[in-house]
């Protein structure tokens, strides 16, 4: 893993990195070194992101099972 200001910097794709401290992550567009934008996530913020992500791939699932049982018919 790459550092950045002793800080682990990641490479997450979609040119997005990410840097982690004790109090969450900062996402950086484009370059970690001269980001286009900055977004600090923290604990509470990231909690949302997952639950909302696991949300939508609920609703995913059963838009696919609805439209298996509409094929069937």
């Amino acid at each position: 893993m790459e550092m950045f200001n002793e800080q682990p910097i990641d490479y997450a794709g979609d040119g997005v990195y990410v840097l982690v401290d004790n109090q969450g992550i900062e996402l950086r567009t484009n370059n970690h070194r001269l980001p286009t934008a900055k977004v600090y996530v923290e604990d509470q913020v990231m909690d949302a992101i997952l639950r909302i992500r696991e949300n939508g791939r609920r609703v995913i699932a059963l838009n696919m099972e609805e439209m298996k049982i509409n094929a069937d018919l």
